[in-house]
Parts: C-alpha cells; sequence; structure tokens
C-alpha cells in the first residue's frame, strides 16, 4: 500500500509548525537590551558540593615509612562514613581490614613508594604515602 502524497501546503504548514515550536522557549526572555539588568536580578547560585578529600575524614598515621620487606603498619581512619574500602597504589605492597572496618593493616613485599587509599560509603578518600 502507497503511503499518501502530502500536498506543499500541508508540508510547509507541518515544517513552519515545528520551527515555532522549536524556537519557543520555556525561560523568559530579556529584553535585548537589559541582559546586564536580567543577569543581575537572577544571580546563578550553585549547590554546595562535597570535597573529594573530606577534612573531617582523617587517617593515623598520617605517613608511613618502611625499610624492609615484610613490614607491616596498621592504618586507623576516622571520620567519613562506613563501610570503608581499603586499597593501595602499587604491587610493592598490600593491605587488608583487620576485623574493623576502620582499621587496615599494610604489609610490604619490597620496598619502595606506595600509597595507602581508603574510601568510605560516600566516595571520598584519604591517602597515605608509603616511603621506603
Amino acid at each position: 500500500m502507497k503511503s499518501p502524497r502530502r500536498s506543499p501546503a500541508f508540508q510547509l504548514l507541518g515544517m513552519a509548525a515545528a520551527l515555532g515550536l522549536a524556537m519557543t522557549g520555556c525561560e523568559e526572555q530579556p529584553p535585548m537590551g537589559d541582559v546586564d539588568q536580567h543577569l543581575e536580578d537572577r544571580p546563578y547560585t550553585s549547590e554546595p558540593r562535597d570535597d573529594y578529600q573530606v577534612r573531617d575524614l582523617a587517617i593515623s598515621p598520617a605517613d608511613g615509612d618502611v625499610t624492609q620487606p615484610g613490614q607491616k603498619i596498621v592504618f586507623t581512619v576516622t571520620g567519613g562514613q562506613e563501610p570503608f574500602s581499603w586499597s593501595v597504589a602499587t604491587a610493592s605492597g598490600w593491605i587488608y581490614e583487620d576485623g574493623n572496618e576502620r582499621q587496615a593493616v599494610y604489609t610490604s613485599r619490597d620496598t619502595g613508594w606506595n600509597q595507602v587509599i581508603a574510601r568510605d560509603r560516600a566516595g571520598r578518600v584519604i591517602k597515605v604515602d608509603i616511603n621506603l
């Protein structure tokens, strides 16, 4: 079955209606000369955001020094929201929870730089550098 052919006038009317809908905005349009006043009357404010690294999130000890392979350092986090996940930045050591979500044990595999990372439920992190 063939589709019905529309007259050019009907097609033009459809395009005009579509263009009219596309050009109408939802916001109040200021007169061209009053743009500065319009912006001054409606100042932009954004919602506050959580910091990626949070001030109320702390970790102890604040740094770690490794002198030999197999050395262990116990880290404890305060603040933030449980549960926490723990990770390390490189393969020069590993970390595991010590039965308490706020505490984890880092074990060095070899001497070298690493970083212990604690992340809370909200996705906020705190990091500690491990130095040789």
